[in-house]
This record gives C-alpha cells, structure tokens and sequence, in this order.
C-alpha cells in the first residue's frame, strides 16, 4: 500500500526555533559516529536494528538534494537523540526525509523541534513548497506533521477514502487536500465533533487499550486524559486529536465538559472517582470491580440512583464472540433452562512478568486475593443466562507449585473456586485468576436437554451437544460453530482480548447516544463486587455460604453501608482485612 503524502505551502519565512526545553541542535558534523548515532536513532521503525553507520550513506546522502548542513539532530546533553534531514530539490520543492526520534525519547514533543528545524532550513534555501511521505499507522507522526501546516495529497485513487478515515478517527473536520502538483482540490468535511460523545481517560497504561476502540467506533473522540505520570503521554498519542486536554488531576479534568469517562486507574480506587464522576452526570465506564468494599458498592448504587448518567463495567469477556454465540444460542431455548455452569479464567505467567506488572509488594496486584479477579469468568455467565448471582461459597488453593510473587510480598492463593448460586437456582462455579497452567479462558452450560460450551484451544468455535432423546427437530446431536465478529470486523480486529474491547466500548457508547441501560449495569457490577468479597471470606471461614444483597433493594444493601473490610489499603495506608490465609492472626476478625 502506498504512503500518505501530505505538503506545506511556505507562504512565508520560516524561523528556526530558539528554544528546545533544555534541548538544543546541531547539523551534521561528517563523522561516522555522528552515522553511527543516526542509525540508533532510527531504529524501532525506519530502518532496520542492524543498521549501521553505512546505512546512513545509502539513505541519506545518496537521496535527491542532500546537503550534509541540513540533516540536523537535536541532542541532550550532547548526544544525538532525534534528527531530521531537509532535501532541496527542483522546482523549488522542498523534501522533509528521515524524521525520527530515539524510542527513549519520545513522548517529549520533539517530533515538534524537528519539523520547524527542518521547515526553517528549507525556508532559508528557497524552497516554495515541502512535501514528505508517512504511513498510516505513524499517528504521533501524522499529527505532529498536520500540526505543523502540512495537508494531505490526494495523489492515488484510494488516497480520499484513506485519508476520511484517518482523520474522522482522530477528530479532525474541514481539512484542504491538494494535488500532487500542490494545487487545491477539495476539502475533506469529516464527521463533526458535535455528533460524537466527549470522552475523557483516567489511567493511560490500560486506558489506552480502551481509548483506541472508543475512537475506532466512531462514537466518541477522546476529549481529555488524565495521568499523574506524564511520560504515559505518549502512549495515548495515537488516539487524541489537536483538541485533545492532558490533566495530572482527576479533580480539573473533570470539569473539562466530558460526556463520557473510562476509569482505568489503580484496581482498588475505582468507587470514589465513580461516584464524583455520576454526580457531574458524566457516564462511567469501568474498567475493572467498581468497588473493593461493599460500603463502597452501597454509595456507587445510591450516586448512580440520583444521576442521569450511566454505569457500566468494561468487562471484554462478555463481549467475546464465542459468549454471545453462547448466548444466542441459550436464548433460543431449545436446551431448557442453565442446571450447572462454569467458567474459568486461567492465567498463568513467569515471575519476570509479574514483576513488570506488579513495581512492588504495596502495589495493589501484589495484596490482592485471587478471587477478586473473577469477572472474567463470572461476567460471561451473567450475559449468557441473563442471572445474577444471589449466594457464593469458595475455597481458595495455595500452593508452593505456583509462586510468582515477588520475594518481599505476602505469600496468597493461586487460584479461588467459588460455586455461586444464581437467581434461577442454577449453580456457576467459577474462578478467579488462576495462577497455575495452562493459560485459557472457557465456558459451559449445562442444561436439562444437553449442553453448550466453547471449545478448548480454539477462542472461535463453539459445541452444542443434545440429549440423544431431546434431539430438536431438524438438529444434529453435535453441531460446532463458529464465533465470527457480529460486526466491524476489521475494527474489532484491532483491538485486543479477541474483540471484546471494542464490542464492550462499543455498546456502552450507544447505551449513552441512544438512552439505553447497559446489561452490566452498576447493580450487576455491584453483584460481582460482592461475590469477590464474600467469596474471600467464605474462603477464609471454611467455606461457608454468603448470601448476596440485591443492590436495588434500598433495605438489603443498607445493611452493608458501613462495612468497610478490605485487603486493599485505604487513603489512609491502613488494612483491617489479611489479603491471605498467612495473616489470619494479624487481624481480629469475627466472622
């Protein structure tokens, strides 16, 4: 496939920057370790992680216009981290080539620095125009280059419909494209940022993973992110636009006009930045548990009473292709009603891994109880039958098999089996994460005419299997299937967790655009909070049962407002609950 080219007009002079923010560059001084230094910087991208000193030779100085004064690199404290080369070609066409900034680097606006340098170079030669070519999938790039006065070039057939897409997804409108002579041709009218919901980010390192199919979807454009951690900037890059608002605190970044906010920070803090969202009628859209305590799930219930906004957890695995085959196929009611079901979500990793994961023993996957990852398993159930949970018993497994904590963190399950009895009284026995091999995440119903599962080893296909004497009518006894995308294939496609992230964005922003509620509403979220919990403690207590607060019920979940026991710290760095077995005696505790 060809590149994108975009050109700029240089109207008039253009300057070279006089202040880098503590960088400063250079042109190139004719050494080979100035090569050498070249080719480390475009590694990751533009040329390959062999390349060498005499690749700069082959692409650099062998190309059309190449004046060694003008390939430029901008160094800290002295050392090459980004460059650019500027060709001056006929016709008073100017060529910006090579740009590129060292993957350790960026994130820091240099790509910024980079096309003034250039730009100003080929100003003061005399160039009338400057042209460069890119792809695609280089966003950070494309953007920094739009920023700069660059437009597209529609010089093939297929270059219109490429460059719609691109710039309705990232939420630009009313863009000039010219010819491959630079002459006008028309302007590209993308969608218009009025139809499409505002939507904001809190947590960019999985945030982003769920910002890319809000945009892909088209529904929304990302209209401010939030990180106390500005070098988590970068990664959310590729799906903001040039209006996008970058905040270090939720409290002003919620006051930015959202409609709409992806909560994907820590996994123990979710409740409160919920709550604060709902009362400025803004949806949330949950990424993980709403809450790490029930007192927490009473008040979410009650702030999302008195909202118009809507709640909704971002379970993916849900949202799978082989769960709403599942489903489609249990609705149809040919298998009678779920007797028994399972599901198991089983993720085993190296230690080195968890490590990355998990930065230290406070962190909040380092005090966490297996259990209290369970939605994976359980959520899939819930969709596929359409019942809740309404009592859970569990046992917890600890084995010196499985270790992956790191050294100076308490020792915890490597897996929760928890039997929940639904609303229909059928029996779930799930999972929560599953430390031990090996990794798979599967589903069956068991019914009183046969069964429906997802099949082992193959994330697509699902098994239908009847009772030889209950065969319907037309039907085989077995029949498999396959679970395809039901729709935006290729977006979903590009999108992680099989599709599911996409589908479950996806659903929650037309819930929002067209006022419908979400299937795993706050009450069903605060269900699957309360099984985590008193799944824990059944574990602790002998296994025991626990009965389930219907969270709609006023008079069943008040009951529950003051009970704040968790594993996890509170604001306070204070713990009154053991986050395993091992600190049973640091606590006291009355079951």
């Amino acid at each position: 496939m060809s590149q994108l080219k975009l050109y700029k007009t240089l109207n008039e002079p253009c300057e070279f920057p006089t202040d880098l923010g503590g960088f400063e560059y250079r042109s190139y001084n004719g050494s080979v370790e100035d090569r050498a230094a070249w080719a480390e910087i475009c590694k990751n991208g533009l040329v390959g992680d062999d390349a060498d000193a005499t690749r700069f030779i082959e692409v650099i100085e062998e190309a059309d216009g190449y004046k060694p004064e003008n390939v430029f690199f901008i160094t800290e404290n002295g050392n090459p981290v980004a460059s650019i080369t500027a060709l001056v070609q006929e016709n008073g066409r100017g060529w910006v080539h090579m740009v590129s900034v060292h993957k350790d680097s960026r994130g820091k606006g240099l790509g910024n620095y980079l096309n003034q340098i250039a730009l100003a170079a080929l100003s003061k030669a005399g160039c009338t125009y400057v042209g460069l070519t890119t792809d695609e999938f280089r966003v950070p790039a494309v953007k920094s280059y739009l920023r700069a006065g660059f437009r597209p070039v529609l010089y093939e057939e297929d270059m219109e419909a490429r460059w719609l897409f691109w710039l309705n997804r990232y939420g630009y409108m009313n863009i000039d494209c010219y010819d491959n002579d630079n002459k006008f041709v028309k302007n590209l009218c993308t969608v218009e940022k009025k139809d499409k919901l505002k939507v904001g980010v809190f947590g960019l390192r999985r945030g982003t993973a769920i910002a890319e199919p809000a945009v892909l979807s088209e529904k929304g454009y990302i209209h401010a992110v939030c990180d106390y951690d500005e070098t988590t900037y970068e990664l959310v890059e590729k799906c903001t636009c040039e209006d996008t608002k970058y905040f270090k605190e939720f409290d002003e970044f919620i006051e930015s006009g959202l409609d709409v906010v992806i909560l994907a920070n820590y996994f123990n803090e979710h409740a409160k930045y919920a709550i604060k969202a709902l009362e400025k009628g803004i949806h949330v859209y949950s990424e993980t548990l709403p809450a790490v305590t029930l007192s927490d799930c009473v008040k979410l219930c009650r702030a999302a009473e008195k909202s118009n906004a809507k709640y909704m957890i971002a379970e993916n695995c849900a949202y799978f292709g082989t769960v709403r085959k599942m489903e489609e196929i249990y609705k149809n009611k040919t298998l009678g009603g779920a007797v028994y079901c399972e599901g198991e979500y089983v993720h085993p990793m190296p230690h080195d891994g968890y490590k990355v994961i998990t930065p230290d023993a406070k962190h909040w996957r380092a005090l966490m109880p297996s259990g209290y990852y369970s939605t994976h398993a359980l959520a899939p159930i819930m969709q596929i039958t359409g019942e809740v949970p309404v009592a859970v018993n569990a046992l917890s497994i600890y084995s010196d098999e499985v270790r992956i904590e790191r050294e100076e963190e308490p020792t915890k399950d490597v897996a929760s089996i928890m039997l929940c009895t639904m609303s229909d009284g059928s029996i779930a026995r799930v999972t929560g994460w599953c430390k031990f091999g090996g990794h798979g995440l599967w589903y069956r119903m068991n019914c009183g005419k046969g069964s429906l599962e997802s099949v082992r080893g193959d994330d697509y296909k699902v098994r239908l299997f009847y009772n030889d004497w209950e065969i319907p009518e037309g039907m085989e006894q077995e029949t498999f299937y396959d679970a395809e995308y039901p729709f935006d294939k290729d977006r979903a496609s590009q999108s992680g967790h099989f599709g599911g992230d996409y589908y479950a964005i996806y659903d929650f922003l037309d819930c929002v655009q067209n006022d419908r509620e979400p299937f795993l509403d706050v009450y069903k979220s605060a269900a699957m909070t309360a099984t985590a919990i008193f799944g824990w403690r059944s574990s602790l207590n002998d296994g025991i049962q626990y009965k389930i607060p219907d969270f709609r019920n006023e008079a069943e979940r008040a009951v529950y407002e003051n009970d704040t026991w968790s594993p996890f710290p509170d604001e306070n760095g204070e713990t009154n609950f053991p986050c395993t077995k091992y600190q049973l005696g640091d606590f006291n505790i009355e079951f």
